[in-house]
């Protein structure tokens, strides 16, 4: 899990760092609040544990301008002030919880726990989408009966892509949010992590699939399935890939005027768009912008 710290004294960032690290967080730690805002207005980070007197920026400027730029990331203030005023500034900003220095080490990381549990789609803190769970704690990832054990780039790859599922993740969003600003990972390394986790899904028989976007990035799709309609005929499913490529439109009235498509159909129901052969894009469901096959 991905964690922003913004903490301008030396030592006490240190500690934290140290602390957090062993918890198995991923820290990137920034000292000023101007590029504490930038880094966490990325969007990559789980958790953010900002302090309040900061230079350039203070930590309740930082959540304020976070917020409206419409960045959801949990965050926690860290403070010497015990003012309940102070609390109350923080929380109207629109932090998620107040911590006041100094504060047990127990504590801190048991708030961090409680935030991060608000981020994920089930109580025990598994992540899930399409036919997949992603048990984080034992970094396994499964569907029905199977299961794999996961590396740790691939256990952050994936909590990526559930957590912003319907979302396309650029590359440069998945390179910092899996090898952090201080590494000078390449695009490479992300195609070929992501040809990793392409393997693990079809080791345990998963329909859910990591589709590249031409140009853009990744995003994680389950059962993409469409509707088409040629003049007077209306098939009812579809796999949007069968039909990916130059011979698109002989593809379509050669083989599916001739098949019984309804029986041969991969997937059971519409849910994404339709795809009209006239206007030779998808129009998806989910208001999103029309792609072209090719690029499906």
């Amino acid at each position: 899990m991905r964690l922003l710290l913004v903490e301008d004294e030396k030592r006490m960032a240190q500690a934290l760092c140290e602390i957090l690290r062993r918890e198995k967080y991923d820290v990137d730690h920034f000292a000023d609040g101007g590029e504490g805002l930038c880094a966490l207005e990325s969007g990559v980070y789980d958790l953010a544990v900002l302090d309040v007197m900061l230079p350039v920026k203070d930590g309740f400027e930082i959540v304020a301008e976070a917020r409206k730029s419409g960045i959801k990331t949990p965050v926690l203030m860290l403070t010497a002030k015990s003012d309940l005023e102070d609390k109350v500034t923080g929380l109207d900003c629109g932090a998620d919880d107040y911590l006041t220095k100094p504060f047990m080490t127990k504590e801190l990381l048991a708030r961090l726990r409680v935030l991060a549990r608000r981020n994920v789609n089930s109580p025990d803190g598994t992540l899930s989408f399409g036919d997949i769970s992603l048990n984080r704690d034992a970094s396994t990832l499964c569907c029905a009966d199977n299961s794999v054990r996961l590396s740790e780039k691939e256990l952050r790859i994936f909590e990526y892509l559930i957590a912003n599922q319907g979302q396309i993740l650029t590359r440069e969003q998945l390179a910092v949010k899996i090898w952090g600003y201080d590494c000078s990972a390449e695009y490479n390394n992300v195609e070929v992590y992501m040809s990793f986790a392409r393997k693990k899904l079809h080791f345990i028989n998963s329909k859910t699939e990591i589709k590249a976007v031409r140009g853009i990035g990744y995003e994680l799709r389950f059962g993409d399935v469409y509707k088409i309609e040629m003049e007077d005929c209306t098939f009812d499913t579809f796999d949007i890939d069968t039909f990916a490529g130059r011979n698109f439109s002989r593809h379509i009235f050669g083989e599916l005027c001739r098949a019984d498509f309804k029986e041969s159909a991969p997937f059971g129901t519409v849910r994404s768009g339709i795809l009209s052969y006239g206007q030779r894009h998808v129009k998806r469901a989910d208001g999103r912008q029309p792609v072209s096959p090719a690029e499906t």
